[in-house]
Order: structure tokens, then sequence, then C-alpha cells
């Protein structure tokens, strides 16, 4: 871990005091969920309902044949909301392959309420909708606990 905190100001009149806190967390696994796709033209949306209320982690991980074979991965309160732009690293991001698994900022969820998340081909626009992807996304979702 790497932490880094500056004050630019010159003058003492001006100093910040920063705290910073550490805590552990462990993880909880409550949602797994392996999605295939078929062709580049698929969309799948995935329901999870906490069943505690809490901080839960949405993780994306794919480990695919090719190189484009990328997926968006979307977080919804609601299937109406409107599409997150491609600058929300808070509800979309981009599962790339080879990397290691990507997270979605940590959501808290009431217990009890359903989200959704949306995932379709990050190179769909490059294919025809009908080509053969043949890939998997896999998507975790973990509890925060303390």
């Amino acid at each position: 871990m790497y932490i880094r905190v500056s004050n630019w100001h010159d003058d003492e009149d001006s100093i910040i005091n920063y705290t910073l806190t550490v805590r552990k967390q462990t993880l909880k696994q409550v949602y797994s969920e392996t999605v295939n796709f078929a062709t580049y033209g698929e969309q799948h949306w995935l329901e999870f309902t906490a069943d505690t209320t809490g901080n839960y982690r949405i993780i994306g991980s794919t480990n695919p044949s090719r190189d484009d074979a990328d997926f968006w991965m979307e977080y919804y309160d609601s299937k109406s909301d409107p599409a997150p732009s491609e600058q929300d690293g808070i509800r979309k991001a981009n599962v790339y392959s080879g990397t290691t698994p990507y997270a979605l900022t940590s959501k808290n969820i009431p217990a009890g309420e359903t989200k959704y998340i949306k995932l379709y081909p990050y190179y769909a626009n490059n294919h025809g909708a009908q080509e053969a992807m043949g890939e998997s996304i896999n998507i975790t979702i973990y509890l925060l606990e303390d």
C-alpha cells in the first residue's frame, strides 16, 4: 500500500492536519455467477438482493482466449436508470482480458434492496451482433465486514 499526503501551502498559517485510518475488513462472498456470451450482440442482466445492510463490492473478472473479449460491467439501482457514462468509474467498469479482477466502488445497500448489473461485450460495435464470441465473465459480490 502506498499513501501520499501533501500540503502545497508555503505559509505556516495554512497548514492542514490529516488523519489516516486504516481498518482491516473481511470480504464475505455473497454472490457468484459466470455469464457466458455466445455472440457479441448479447446483453445480460443480473439481479442481487442484499440479505444484510452493508457495503458490497462488485468484482468482474475474465480470462478470455483472445484480446477482443473485454466486457462492460454496469451497476444500476433500477433497470430504468440512465446508462452510466464511460467516465463513471463508480457505476461502470471495463473488465479487461488478462488483467486482475476489476471492482466497482463499494456500494452501501440496505437489506432487502435489489440492485442490477448489466453485462455486455466491450467490442460489440466492432463485430456483428450474431458473430460468435464464446467467452465468459465472472461476477462476484462480497460483503465488507469489519
